[in-house]
């Protein structure tokens, strides 16, 4: 009498394999999220990468993913097979491969520091050119989209499971929700289309493919559809956070944990230090390292130095600087031709994402068809890839414009900008006090030879920068300031070494003191070359890049406005980075003065002018390269073991015992793929329990588990250590207490 073959019975718990339509309509699902997801990290997290290469790759990771999950056998030996091939080719060009790697997670780091209060920056060890750079990260990310590729196709194709789905697509987009920053929402919608499709057919799907499949390109257009209409209805522009975020964040603040943002001490409040009000943290001035990353695009109708004010600071805390809320563009009046043109116009470019943060070079009288007339920071309603700019040349001898301030300007900037914390002003008087003495005591001679309707404010001026240069070291290197110490009088009494946060900081609360109204600001510095002059446009042309950020003071000249004052002596050999300054730079002979011009600045970068907290904890973060992947490699096969051994332990205590020994049957067919077989009497008891109204006993379901175990015994004593190794994996029936 011939025996069915029972391994064909299919069981009503077990995914239907997938239709030609099952797989249309995966693969469609399955691309729109990859693509989606490549799109929204090269946008939000910056990634140094071209989209149409590592989409390449991406999609020839879905055409593997899609020939594999729809074979009905040897699925498991493909992924395998796979696997292998990938490594191998990834070792062939391991170098390129962890230098991608390296070069993602500096972007990641970057950007979480830049959008959060958390500070973790990574440097790349070495720099490649920007096309080797470019490519290497592009190799990174194709190999990582090409293998996400197949899990999202097991989960798209066999399972028809949304909650995998989700959970391997998730983690992409968690670091910019966080960081609550403003997303990429073309993708997004794309994204959020799929998981809705998904999750409407994935029941249905999992009984008939072919109808889970129609309902899936039914259900792909409308939630596109829909999701849009609800944006269009609900702009995420007025989003507010819900009061249990809030109420979480303040707990978690609680906890002291992080360097949370800190309050200020005390201090007069002010109209402008809003809620938009910038705020340069101290925790944040640690040691200081850059790679060279392209921010800005500049281009001029004349060459020469330029500063590109951003951030304002006023307000001033042993921890932190508060600054002037941003005027908006909106609120100036247009452009009148009839008050006189600027001398030369420059074009800014963002070479990241857009930003509304306006950097302008000093007076500037025209933002694109807005007239400027003050010396506040600037901001667009939106962001904005580029814009243009009118401006007039800064004179090494400023005079008065003939500009009479309001009432309301004198007020401010004799009142706010003149505050020092009252529980350092005597320390800071006294430093001043013996470093003038031991200057006059030196010899040396003091730099005080501005002339002019200005000298005065000038030459002090130029005098603490001086006082600075002779009395601290410029280092990069420089850790950051203990939290229970004054920023200020730490640098100034005890550490001696800084770069131009604490340069720019004590010449800013020193000049207070002196009655001299100044105040810290941000930006970037840079040098447009003679040489970059482009014969078609006649337009001079520079890119700034990272270390081009910078600090600097301005002091407020009546009649004049605020005129900007180098104080940060020049590097020294030993500074890292050096080869990456400005090619024009200046001695501290000359260039720390306040009669210099800033057509020569120091280039001394620092902190990101639009995101003061650029810098950060300097950690070694190459290991993480291998270690993580290792560290969710053994993750993920020790959970895969830990769920068979449940579903082992499950076939024993059933109290169904005929869907156990059907269990165990199923197994034995897996099985039999590495060598073993079920006996005689497992089949025909896998017969009954499938056919007959029968009911199995507890001691027949325990004989067939017992024959289970025995054959799997059996084969790790013979086979290969691959073998054995896949049996210790998928058939943990040895481990724990014997089922029953």
């Amino acid at each position: 009498m011939s025996r069915e073959p029972l391994g064909k019975v299919p069981s009503v718990r077990q995914p239907a394999p997938p239709t030609p339509l099952s797989l249309t309509a995966g693969v469609l699902v399955q691309v729109l999220l990859l693509s989606s997801i490549l799109r929204f990290s090269l946008v939000v997290y910056q990634f140094p990468a071209d989209f149409t290469p590592v989409l390449v790759m991406g999609l020839l990771g879905v055409a593997v993913s899609t020939v594999i999950w729809a074979m009905p056998r040897h699925r498991e030996g493909l992924v395998l097979l796979t696997l292998g091939l990938t490594g191998a080719m990834l070792l062939y060009n391991q170098a390129l491969f962890v230098y991608g790697a390296q070069s993602c997670w500096e972007a990641l780091t970057d950007f979480w520091t830049e959008n959060t209060y958390f500070s973790v920056s990574y440097t790349l060890p070495y720099s490649l050119p920007d096309s080797q750079h470019q490519a290497a990260t592009q190799i990174f990310l194709g190999a990582v989209f090409a293998l996400l590729a197949l899990p999202l196709g097991w989960a798209i194709h066999r399972l028809r499971a949304f909650w995998l789905t989700f959970a391997l697509t998730l983690p992409w987009l968690l670091p910019a929700f966080l960081a609550e920053v403003e997303l990429d929402w073309s993708a997004m919608l794309v994204i959020c289309a799929g998981w809705a499709a998904l999750l409407l057919s994935s029941l249905a799907a999992r009984r008939d493919p072919s109808g889970g499949a129609r309902i899936t390109l039914v259900t792909l257009p409308v939630s596109l559809a829909l999701i849009w209409l609800i944006l269009l209805l609900f702009p995420f522009q007025q989003y507010t956070q819900p009061t249990w975020a809030v109420y979480l964040q303040e707990q978690l603040k609680g906890l002291d944990w992080f360097p949370w943002e800190e309050t200020l001490d005390g201090g007069p409040s002010s109209p402008d230090a809003g809620k938009d009000a910038p705020r340069m943290d101290f925790y944040t001035a640690g040691p200081r390292s850059y790679t060279g990353r392209a921010m800005l695009e500049v281009s001029a109708s004349q060459p020469g130095t330029m500063y590109l004010r951003g951030e304002v600071y006023r307000d001033y805390s042993s921890q932190a600087w508060t600054g002037v809320e941003p005027n908006s563009t909106d609120n100036l009046s247009n452009y009148n031709p009839i008050l006189g043109t600027s001398p030369v116009s420059a074009t800014i470019t963002y070479l990241t994402s857009p930003r509304s943060m306006v950097y302008l070079p000093y007076q500037t009288t025209v933002v694109e068809d807005k007239q400027v007339f003050s010396d506040s920071p600037l901001v667009f309603p939106q962001a904005q890839q580029s814009y243009t700019v009118g401006y007039i040349p800064l004179d090494d001898s400023p005079s008065s414009q003939g500009n009479i301030p309001t009432l309301s300007e004198q007020e401010e900037a004799y009142s706010a900008y003149l505050e020092v914390p009252e529980e350092i002003s005597g320390d800071l008087l006294t430093w001043y006090t013996q470093a003038m003495e031991e200057l006059e005591n030196s010899g040396e001679p003091i730099r005080a030879d501005a002339t002019g309707e200005y000298a005065g404010e000038l030459n002090t001026a130029s005098i603490i920068a001086q006082l600075l240069e002779r009395n601290a070291t410029y280092d990069l290197r420089t850790p950051r300031t203990p939290s229970e110490e004054d920023f200020v009088t730490y640098f100034l009494e005890k550490s001696h070494r800084g770069y131009c946060v604490h340069f720019a900081s004590a010449a800013t609360l020193l000049l207070r003191t002196q009655g001299i109204p100044a105040r810290y600001v941000s930006g970037y510095v840079t040098t447009i070359p003679s040489s970059s002059l482009d014969q078609n446009t006649r337009e001079y042309t520079t890119r700034v890049v990272d270390s081009n950020a910078h600090a600097w003071m301005e002091i407020y000249l009546y009649g004049y406005g605020w005129y900007p004052v180098e104080v940060t002596p020049t590097s020294t050999g030993d500074t890292p980075n050096q080869s990456q300054a400005p090619a024009a730079s200046t001695a501290p002979s000359s260039a720390p003065t306040a009669t210099s011009a800033p057509a020569t600045p120091t280039p001394t970068p620092t902190v990101a002018p639009e995101t003061p907290d650029q810098g950060g904890i300097q950690v070694s973060l190459d290991w993480l390269v291998w270690t993580v992947p290792v560290v969710v490699l053994a993750a993920g096969l020790w959970l895969i073991r830990r769920l068979r051994y449940r579903l082992w332990r499950k076939m024993g205590q059933d109290k169904d015992t005929n869907a156990a020994v059907l269990k165990v049957y199923r197994w034995f067919g897996l099985l039999e793929r590495l060598g073993g077989k079920a006996g005689t009497e497992t089949e025909d008891l896998a017969r009954k329990a499938r056919f007959s109204q029968h009911t199995l006993t507890q001691q027949e379901r325990s004989l067939v588990l017992g024959q289970f175990r025995d054959e799997v015994t059996r084969l790790r004593q013979s086979a290969s250590i691959w073998k054995r190794w896949l049996l210790w994996l998928l058939f943990p029936v040895g481990t724990g207490r014997r089922a029953r």
